[in-house]
């Protein structure tokens, strides 16, 4: 055991003790105990209803379940990894207390929770009325052992306020744990957390988290998607951010899960706000892009058209994707005046006004100097951020772009206006909205490029014969005066007919405009 860990031992020097310590409430860690609790009596009685679950907790369980059900409960072993104020294990407490028919005051045999803050061990084992077992030290390092239930709300601690070498070891844990799986060296301490809680469970064991939403879109979260597509069966995912359970720039989701493996015909409790849904286990193996924005952002009626179009192809399919130039001094290397041996650049998504973009139309030049580095050019420029603007640079003229924009290549030369027009449609900016992402303050909006290459658009045959191309040299303006412009509906009325959903092009523009206020109502938040 480590009982020598201390926060200073994992965090670097410009971290705080506090960084990423969120304490949870307690209505939120009620509801996470009794939840489940109720999926780990159903591993061991398949058809145990939570009608049955709530009578059970009200004292007045079926006869003839109850001495199986007790017998159950008392051989069961709960976990908390970051005990804090002990509010999850206070939680199984009051549960137990009600359920079984003698007073649990002595429960080392059942509760153990883990810390690595002293203090929190000792005002726990102070103001407790009942006495788990508390161990203090690192519960990625500490050896412990399996258990049923896991309730936790992790520190959210970011990589890089880690410890090079603690990072190194929990990397390293992680790697050990799922050896199938692919580990990140830059991933979250939360996604550590989860990974190691996943495998102390014992079969049928139960998980419940409450941590950021990053993982279901961010590179990092790739093992813990992978481990529920393929090592642990995904019970229930519920957005919590609107709850405001927490006081932290932070967007939460609770996620409830067994250690079983998944099945095909199993199907997964997606809640959002007042919104239930079920998809099924299949749907995690073929959603390609994030599954915030599948799951939460897209409504099912959108996202079962896509699913069955044949008209949508991912955007690697018809472009090469590259990044632009990194000056590493963009004061050194780019000038606003013209002069010789200076190149004509784009250098900022800011310059830009309309969808064409000719020489005329540059504001910075490259100084004769800047051969240190390579020239990136491409005939359509992809922003890097957007607010409330959605555009695709044509690059009529091949200027050199920097690293504020993505590259795009078409595979087919000859298609870079009809491509221009598709990528800059309310459908491609539809999909920014949907699957992009949005914690990047001030209300801004990206795609990385391994995004990107999977953005679904339309297949390079659409039928713009009736659309002129006045679109492509106008200004871009902002997206309440944007989505009105006449030329706009007629280039979305031509990709949405291509693409078989005329009649979803109304309701696509008023789910994209309830997502961009939703992004920038909250950047005001």
């Amino acid at each position: 055991m480590n009982k020598h860990a201390t926060s200073r031992s994992i965090l670097n020097a410009r971290a705080t003790a506090a960084t990423g310590v969120v304490f949870t409430d307690g209505n939120l860690a009620a509801r996470m105990v009794t939840t489940a609790l109720f999926y780990r009596l159903q591993t061991d009685f398949p058809n145990f209803t939570r009608q049955e679950f709530s009578s059970l907790t009200a004292g007045q369980p079926a006869v003839a379940r109850t001495e199986a059900l007790v017998d159950k409960l008392e051989r069961y072993q709960f976990l908390d990894p970051a005990v804090g104020h002990g509010v999850f294990i206070s939680a199984y407490h009051r549960l137990l207390e009600e359920i079984l028919p003698a007073p649990v005051t002595d429960c080392k045999n059942l509760i153990r929770a883990v810390d690595l803050d002293s203090r929190k061990i000792t005002d726990c084992r102070s103001t407790l009325d009942f006495s788990p077992h508390l161990i203090q030290g690192d519960f990625l390092s500490t050896d412990l052992e399996p258990a049923d239930i896991i309730v936790a709300n992790p520190p959210y601690i970011r990589q890089e306020l880690l410890a090079a070498r603690y990072k190194k070891q929990i990397v390293q844990t992680a790697r050990d744990d799922w050896p199938e799986l692919k580990i990140p060296a830059r991933a979250d301490l939360y996604v550590h957390f989860l990974l190691h809680a996943a495998s102390l469970l014992n079969h049928g064991g139960v998980l419940v988290f409450v941590i950021p939403n990053g993982w279901l879109d961010n590179d990092y979260g790739a093992p813990l998607r992978e481990l529920f597509r393929r090592e642990l069966q995904l019970l229930e995912i519920s957005e919590a951010s609107h709850q405001r359970d927490f006081q932290v720039e932070v967007n939460t989701v609770v996620l409830t899960a067994r250690r079983r493996k998944p099945e095909a015909k199993h199907k997964i409790i997606i809640r959002s706000g007042d919104q239930t849904e079920s998809v099924a286990q299949s749907t995690l193996a073929s959603t390609d892009l994030g599954w915030y924005g599948s799951f939460f952002r897209c409504p099912v009626w959108l996202r079962r058209a896509m699913a069955a179009n044949e008209n949508l192809v991912p955007l690697n399919a018809v472009v090469a994707i590259k990044t632009g130039i990194i000056t590493g001094n963009n004061r050194k290397y780019y000038s606003e005046r013209s002069g010789s041996g200076k190149l004509q650049a784009i250098r900022t998504p800011r310059e830009i006004r309309a969808i064409q973009f000719r020489e005329n139309d540059a504001r910075f030049w490259i100084k004769p100097d800047a051969d240190q580095f390579s020239l990136r050019r491409a005939p359509l420029l992809w922003p890097d951020l957007r607010g409330g603007r959605h555009f695709v640079v044509w690059n009529r003229d091949g200027l050199p772009f920097e690293h504020t924009f993505y590259g795009l290549e078409p595979h087919d030369s000859g298609q870079v206006e009809a491509l221009a027009l598709i990528l800059n449609s309310s459908w491609v900016w539809l999909m920014v909205e949907i699957f992009g992402r949005k914690n990047l303050g001030g209300g801004a909006i990206r795609l990385v490029k391994s995004d990107l290459s999977r953005l679904p658009v339309p297949r390079m045959n659409v039928d713009f014969s009736g659309l002129g191309n006045g679109i492509l040299r106008r200004p871009i303006e902002n997206w309440r005066t944007e989505l009105g412009k006449s030329d706009r509906q007629e280039l979305d009325r031509a990709v949405f007919d291509h693409l078989g959903m005329g009649d979803f092009m109304e309701d696509c523009r008023e789910l994209l405009a309830e997502l961009i206020i939703q992004r920038e109502e909250k950047s005001k938040s």
